[in-house]
């Protein structure tokens, strides 16, 4: 029996400084602000009386405006963030820890409150938007794919290491066998290298069509950055050989 999600209400938030959680992705969070361990505690700690509490090991990822910023209020968060499970938490030196978990989807942030030493938002759901029609998110889909696949095919030579390599392979994987354009739009975002920025812009766009735009300009520009980078070093061994 598939797990009840909420649907809106009260819950606590893990603000991040420089990263981005997006829907279907699982990756850990290091924590070391007490306001954000005392939510995770929260958010893990069943209430007394009930079995499986409906938010159970729920959270609200939010990315902040400005990394500096130690105590964020509801303006120092970008709008559109994640409503999360907490997958598991791993106990680290006193006053911190890291957890493991993985975005379900997007959520907009209504108001913030602080209460019981952590922070909690009031949360509502989004609308999917998709401004084109379903052919050419189709089309999208499958450009997007092929140059997903140039990318990491460039990648492996440029990888130092098999175990990363693999890894990617197996997140590309993933993304080929997701029939849903706009998960397979979230994960190539979460996989391929991009700035912080770009990751925020992508989290906030609603309309998958122009999400979907945004990553294939995204991932083509990273291609292009691989291809200059590998030219420049090859003329730089083909200048140290002929100089030795």
């Amino acid at each position: 029996m598939s797990e009840q999600l909420p649907e809106a209400g009260l819950l606590p938030m893990l603000p991040l400084r420089s990263a981005v959680l997006f829907p279907g992705v699982t990756m850990p969070i290091e924590l070391g602000r007490p306001a954000s361990v005392e939510a995770v505690r929260r958010a893990t700690t069943p209430e007394p009386g009930l079995d499986v509490p409906a938010l159970h090991h729920y959270v609200i990822v939010a990315s902040q405006r400005d990394p500096m910023t130690d105590q964020p209020e509801l303006a120092d968060l970008h709008p559109i963030a994640t409503l999360t499970r907490v997958v598991q938490v791993l106990r680290g030196l006193p006053g911190r820890m890291t957890v493991m978990v993985r975005g379900i989807r997007r959520v907009s942030l209504d108001s913030l409150t602080r209460a019981g030493g952590y922070e909690q938002v009031q949360w509502s759901p989004t609308p999917s938007l998709d401004s084109s029609e379903g052919s050419e998110t189709f089309t999208m889909l499958v450009a997007l794919a092929e140059v997903l696949r140039d990318l990491v095919k460039r990648h492996e030579s440029l990888s130092t290491s098999q175990r990363t390599a693999r890894q990617r392979q197996d997140a590309v994987n993933e993304i080929q066998a997701e029939r849903d354009p706009a998960r397979v739009g979230d994960l190539v975002a979460n996989l391929v290298e991009l700035d912080n920025a770009d990751r925020i812009e992508l989290l906030q766009q609603l309309d998958v069509a122009l999400r979907l735009r945004r990553v294939i300009e995204l991932v083509a520009h990273r291609c292009n950055e691989i291809e200059v980078k590998r030219d420049v070093d090859r003329s730089v061994r083909d200048y140290l050989s002929r100089h030795e």
